[in-house]
């Protein structure tokens, strides 16, 4: 059978030079695990990977059967695989069985399968067992292969081995590539191979990789669906329940000054002296620009957030607290910066709206306290100096009569002229009756003229002697 096969494979000549070598060889036999090379003419060549020789001054070395190996080059016989372990035929080393299949005995052609439920998750497993390949917390991704893809696509496919022990099956056993990767953060998985992640509910959120589950927000915070860390509900809102998917607004006349508040109180943003500046924004914008937007399967909620800066009332200003703007103080009243009421001008001053501090009243003019202006001294008064909380009536033998042709006060008293008088506080002086006289100016009233003498008009400075009959 020998000789035919070489006939068949390498021609006459061939055969030829090897019975010729063989007869300059026999002094020199061939170990096991060698071979007489009819290529080379070499005396003899070490068997390679895969291949041994058990005899002596061998033509070829023979492949290794399946489920066996040899490691080495030269080897005289293979080695079986070991459980857990398998190997084609002609292998030159036994391969361990991949995840997700094993070997239970020794020299396996090929790993089988785990059956469903039940798991190899290290390489050259001997058995299955409970464990998954992936843990909660991440998602599976599993990919069968084959050990040789020609055999699954060719059924009449046979490695190309060269000699005439070419008769080996075609082996295409599974294999698996597995991959676990962890849940991203604001996911969960509480399954083994899952195959996707969940996305963490509304007022829960998960902020690190492989999750198993989310963490459910406290009171005072809030989280949308997906989220990686629950949100402090802002100023002007409040959750007092755990997993709040959003904040609620404060009613009308109460506040939450705080970030993350549980409930609402009737302390105001900004103390008084101050205004208090809102600025509303949505928490979800996404949920008003984007029509198409969608949160997942949970409803799409903007959300409403609110901010606060307190800002001191200029002068001129003031407001209570938690007032939204300042009011500005009435006539006669002024404030500095800051200020949480208006303070009343004193008398002798005054002030219009808006003021940030008072006026003196000028000379001739007068002010009460809390006067938004000076009106000027009524007729028979005088203010001679400013800052006057009141006029002075005018001394007897003097008048005072403000000029309507003029704006100014009355900062003097005029002297009453000869032949007139005035009482205190005179706005004019009355002239002298008939048969009265005043000689000097400022007089505070006429005298009579003596015996013999007359005053025959009004207004006379001086008697005259009676005629004589």
């Amino acid at each position: 059978r020998n000789l035919h096969s070489l006939l068949r494979m390498h021609g006459p000549l061939h055969v030829l030079a090897l019975i010729l070598m063989a007869s300059t060889a026999s002094s020199q036999n061939c170990t096991p695990g060698t071979f007489m090379d009819a290529e080379s003419f070499e005396s003899c060549v070490n068997c390679r990977e895969g291949k041994y020789s058990d005899q002596v001054n061998a033509s070829s070395c023979r492949f290794c059967p399946a489920g066996t190996s040899t490691y080495q080059a030269g080897a005289t016989s293979c080695i079986d695989c070991q459980p857990g372990y398998y190997a084609s035929w002609g292998s030159y080393r036994c391969e361990f069985c991949t995840r997700g299949t094993y070997s239970d005995r020794a020299k396996t052609v090929s790993c089988t399968k785990c059956p469903e439920g039940k798991y190899a998750k290290d390489g050259g497993s001997t058995a299955c067992n409970l464990e998954p390949y992936c843990p909660t917390g991440y998602t599976i991704e599993m990919t069968e292969l084959h050990g040789d893809p020609y055999c699954a696509f060719d059924p009449e496919y046979k490695p190309p081995f060269d000699d005439e022990y070419n008769d080996g099956p075609c082996m295409s056993e599974p294999f698996f590539v597995i991959e676990c990767t962890a849940c991203a953060p604001g996911n969960y998985s509480d399954q083994v191979h899952a195959s996707t992640c969940q996305r963490c509910p509304s007022g829960t959120a998960s902020q690190k990789e492989g999750a198993t589950s989310c963490t459910g927000c406290t009171p005072g915070q809030y989280s949308f669906r997906g989220s990686t860390s629950c949100r402090l509900c802002s100023v002007g809102t409040y959750s007092n329940h755990a997993k709040s998917g959003t904040c609620t607004v404060c009613p009308s006349g109460k506040y939450a000054r705080n970030p993350g508040s549980t409930a609402c109180d009737s302390v105001p943003y900004c103390p008084e002296g101050t205004w208090t500046e809102m600025s509303e924004f949505v928490v979800d914008p996404l949920c008003v620009f984007e029509s198409d937007y969608q949160n997942e399967t949970d409803p799409c909620v903007p959300g409403v957030g609110f901010d606060f800066k307190c800002h001191k009332c200029q002068a001129g200003q003031y407001s209570k607290r938690g007032w939204r703007r300042c009011a500005s103080c009435l006539a006669g009243t002024f404030s500095l910066p800051g200020a949480s009421a208006c303070a009343l001008c004193p008398g002798g001053s005054y002030a219009q709206a808006s003021a940030s501090a008072c006026t003196l009243c000028p000379a001739g003019r007068y002010s009460q306290p809390g006067a938004g202006k000076c009106p000027r001294c009524r007729a028979g008064t005088y203010a001679s100096a400013a800052g006057g909380r009141a006029c002075q009536l005018c001394a007897a033998g003097k008048y005072a009569r403000p000029n309507r042709f003029s704006n100014r006060g009355t900062t003097a008293c005029r002297s009453c002229r000869r032949g007139s008088y005035s009482p205190p506080g005179a706005s004019s002086c009355t002239a002298c009756a008939r048969g009265k006289f005043a000689h000097a100016p400022s007089a505070t009233a006429c005298a009579a003229c003596p015996a013999g003498q007359y005053a025959p008009r009004p207004g006379s400075t001086a008697c005259s002697p009676l005629p004589t009959p």
